[in-house]
């Protein structure tokens, strides 16, 4: 008995789908490439990156280099 596979739709970027075709090679899929991509970035790390830069915009708001959503809508009298 075969089982069905399910795939999935994903829109990207002509530029996007070129830069896969580079990775592709005779036979493989794109799923196969992007596994391959994603296999290679540790999502710790990656969920780390994210959290510091967070972090960074925190203190830049806080510090007076942003305004706050609402501080911006005092100033523009938005309700």
């Amino acid at each position: 008995m075969t089982i069905p596979m399910h795939y999935k739709t994903v829109n990207i970027k002509p530029s996007t789908y070129q830069k896969l075709l580079r990775y592709k090679s005779m036979g493989s899929s794109f799923d196969d490439v992007i596994n391959d991509i994603l296999n290679e970035v540790d999502p710790i790390e990656m969920y780390a990156q994210a959290l510091e830069e967070h972090h960074k915009r925190l203190e830049a708001m806080e510090s007076g280099k942003y305004v706050t959503l609402n501080e911006l809508k005092k100033r523009l009298r938005v309700q």
